[in-house]
């Protein structure tokens, strides 16, 4: 993953250096010698790939300081590529001379690092070793680019024409990105923040109680604190996942990189005592100055209680100070939570009214020279991309020209990041040409006057519009609440996806939520995706039109954020069948399988196994259950579609390909009958490990085919695995030549055929995922 994530930046950092080099020459030609210190920053590029905690556990702090050494070592090596450029092009003298040496060996020293925390680090003999590696004086090591940047300046100022440009060019981009192959974030969530300063604080750490008297206490703690030194061990002995990563931020300023900014992302922040508590923390460890910290909204609360969060917190005088410091304030607007619990469409407008009420939070701060960092996180609609009608509508859907220019009203510089994750991620940045068209429509978006908006009839008509936020708002939330969609989660979940990253499917929780509160955002909407339904992008619009559908249809020919919203939805309905969903569903109708059971002894064949697959189902709910809950979303979809077709919005081309993801699903249904079947047909055995024959079926109707496989593996083997240690008894014996044989009838009549349909449905999955932009 993070080798993948590598190649990605590395294409983004040429795209980068594709823009530098424009805006330079540019520059030469208007204002001549006067452009000769320009650097421009046209944009940063940043990764957590690596650093992101939140839900996981298989990143150790040696990974991370191994990868962030990896990118130092990779970065350095890109900037020598440069040098080399500028010195064919012509540079050279004693500066540049002196630059490029230091910069090679500073690459050198870099790798052998690296290299030395790449080892296995189980040991402590090794950790002794890797550390002291890093932290024993070496004269090569850079830990700042200053140095490097007072060489560069000099040899600037000594060379002329093609070389100086090329330098030039250099120079702007060990500004923008330092040591490092991109700006770095880490990631933890609330409640490891909490856990960290329960004891410090004297506060009980749950959520709920952890509200004035916390931010008091994280407020005086932090105005209070003393930078205290840290080491490898400190940091290998930590147990608690906040504190190691603020260790991890010190170890990083001190041995790596001094001059890169660090941000820290909290994941389901909804208590500013919790940002203070953070900022507690990293002055406790040294490294606040260079760290910005980042609460995330992201769920339904958290979205509509920021603008009274952040009011809070930029009361407090140690934050004010600390912003003051840092010269912006930043948050985080997640889509994957609010997409989940109430629609794509709906977190899409919950999103946009928290920025500005973040705008309005900073003007009425009062609070001159502190810009607003807006990290806009894209979500689980279509793919991993947010929006699906080109880039432009992409940006604009996570930060509309109105929040933008709110952020400008109040006066606050404004500085906007959006992530590109997972496949989606690693295709746009696919080469260097991708590259350059996705930053630079970033970068003419970012420049483009904003127009006011007062005639768009969203903004215009503010009580219409949230009259239809909150309806759709409830009818996503009805479904969310709705039994007969938690039984289908909590069915096809665990059969249907191919496993992707480490973190856990279903969430860890002491409750035991149902449906989509038990698992993921990404397996959540992979899930719905997977049986033609992603009714979190589709839904609710068409029964929200309803609070005037006239006025509504009126709006959306008028109002560029309206269309943009339903643009959304249409592109969910484009991929989203009920009939299908429905065909799911009568797998586990007994009336299918008791009609092909009859069907066989008209034809004079007894079918038993459908008989016995009849019985199987004669108790379950799940037939009903799905025919149910697509009766009861289908009005809104039949309402949808007339809105669409009304505006002229409904998407022909999607029809011809609907056909094609439908046929996909003919075919998967069908194996899926006949996986079934053959299960329906393994005879009983003894349990083997607490499994028996019912737990195999049930595998197969959780359409989780390689498990069924694995279990009958072992309970009827081709050959039994004992043969061959006992063939050397001389004692000739009948009896054993027949059952060493083991249950080849069994492995060729059921074992096999459902690998082979295991396979198929694995690799059918993997294309109706592609139908929705959904790769890697």
């Amino acid at each position: 993953e993070h080798a993948d994530a590598m190649t990605a930046i590395a294409d983004a950092c040429a795209a980068r250096r594709a823009l530098t080099e424009m805006m330079l020459a540019i520059a030469d030609e208007r204002f001549g010698e006067k452009a000769r210190d320009l650097a421009p920053r046209p944009t940063t590029i940043a990764s957590w790939v690596g650093y992101d905690l939140d839900g996981r556990t298989d990143i150790s702090w040696s990974d991370a300081i191994a990868l962030r050494l990896s990118e130092k070592a990779f970065q350095l090596g890109y900037y020598n590529r440069l040098a080399v450029e500028a010195e064919q092009a012509g540079a050279q003298g004693e500066a540049f001379a002196a630059f490029h040496s230091m910069l090679k060996e500073a690459g050198a020293s870099a790798a052998e690092e690296a290299d030395a925390f790449a080892q296995d680090l189980t040991g402590a003999d090794a950790i002794v070793a890797a550390a002291n590696k890093l932290t024993a004086p070496d004269a090569r090591r850079l830990v700042s680019v200053k140095p490097l940047l007072e060489r560069l300046d000099e040899a600037v100022g000594q060379t002329q024409g093609a070389a100086q440009f090329r330098l030039r060019v250099l120079r702007a981009e060990i500004k923008n990105a330092g040591l490092g192959a991109a700006h770095l974030h880490l990631r933890v969530n609330a409640a490891q923040v909490r856990n960290a300063v329960r004891a410090d604080l004297g506060v009980d750490a749950d959520v709920e109680r952890f509200g004035r008297i916390a931010m008091e206490r994280a407020a005086e703690r932090a105005g209070a604190a003393r930078a205290r030194a840290v080491n490898f061990a400190a940091i290998h002995l930590e147990r608690m996942t906040a504190r190691r990563q603020l260790m991890l931020c010190a170890q990083i300023l001190k041995h790596i990189d001094a001059d890169a900014p660090i941000r820290f992302l909290i994941a389901e922040c909804e208590r500013p005592a919790t940002v203070l508590a953070t900022l507690y923390l990293a002055k406790h460890y040294g490294v606040h100055e260079k760290l910005d910290i980042s609460p995330l909204f992201e769920t339904p609360s958290a979205l509509e209680q920021s603008g009274r969060f952040m009011e809070k917190l930029l009361a407090e005088p140690e934050y004010r100070a600390y912003a003051a410091m840092r010269e912006r304030a930043s948050i985080q607007i997640g889509y994957s939570d609010s997409g989940r619990f109430m629609g794509q469409a709906a977190a899409a407008l919950a999103a946009e009214r928290a920025q500005v009420l973040f705008a309005r939070a900073l003007d009425d701060a009062k609070l001159t020279g502190v810009d607003a960092l807006v990290f806009c996180t894209h979500g689980e609609s279509v793919g991993r991309g947010a929006h699906p009608a080109g880039l432009r509508a992409r940006f604009e859907h996570v930060i509309s020209p109105w929040a933008r220019s709110r952020f400008a009203r109040a006066g606050a510089g404004l500085i906007v990041e959006t992530s590109f994750q997972g496949g989606d991620g690693f295709l746009h940045f696919a080469g260097a040409e991708l590259s350059a068209s996705m930053l630079a429509c970033g970068v003419v978006l970012g420049l483009e006057e904003l127009r006011p908006r007062g005639d768009d009839p969203f903004y215009a008509d503010i009580a219409f519009s949230w009259d239809v936020y909150r309806r759709l708002k409830t009818w996503q939330e009805h479904v969310l609440d709705d039994h007969d969609h938690h039984d289908l989660l909590e069915t096809f979940t665990p059969g249907l996806l191919v496993k992707t990253g480490s973190r856990r499917t279903k969430r860890p929780r002491a409750d035991r939520p149902r449906g989509a509160r038990a698992i993921r955002a990404i397996p959540h909407n992979a899930t719905l995706q997977q049986l033609a339904f992603p009714i979190n992008v589709a839904g609710g619009l068409g029964d929200a039109a309803q609070v005037d559908f006239d006025r509504f249809l009126e709006a959306l020919t008028q109002s560029p954020r309206w269309r943009l919203v339903c643009q959304l939805a249409a592109s969910g309905r484009a991929g989203l069948s009920l009939e299908t969903l429905r065909a799911y569903a009568s797998l586990f109708d007994p009336g299918l399988w008791t009609s092909r059971a009859l069907k066989g002894a008209r034809a004079g064949l007894v079918d038993e196994t459908s008989a016995d697959v009849a019985a199987l189902l004669l108790e379950s709910p799940l037939s009903a259950a799905f025919s149910r809950l697509a009766s009861r979303v289908a009005p809104d979809i039949a309402r949808l579609d007339e809105l669409l077709e009304a505006a002229g919005m409904h998407d022909h081309e999607h029809d011809e390909r609907l056909y094609a993801l439908k046929t996909l699903h003919v075919l998967r249904i069908a194996l899926l009958a006949h996986a079934i079947w053959l299960a329906a047909r393994l005879p009983d055995f003894s349990p083997r490990n607490d499994v028996a024959r019912s737990d195999v079926v049930g595998l197969v109707l959780n359409f989780d085919l390689n498990a069924a496989c694995d279990i009958i593996d072992v309970a009827f083997p081709e050959a039994d695995p004992e043969a061959g240690v006992l063939s050397g008894i001389e004692e000739p014996g009948e009896a054993f030549e027949a059952d060493a044989s083991g249950y080849p009838d069994i492995q060729r009549r059921i074992a096999r055929p459902l690998r082979e349909i295991a396979q198929l449905v694995g690799a059918i999955g993997v294309g109706i995922a592609h139908y929705y932009d959904a790769y890697g």
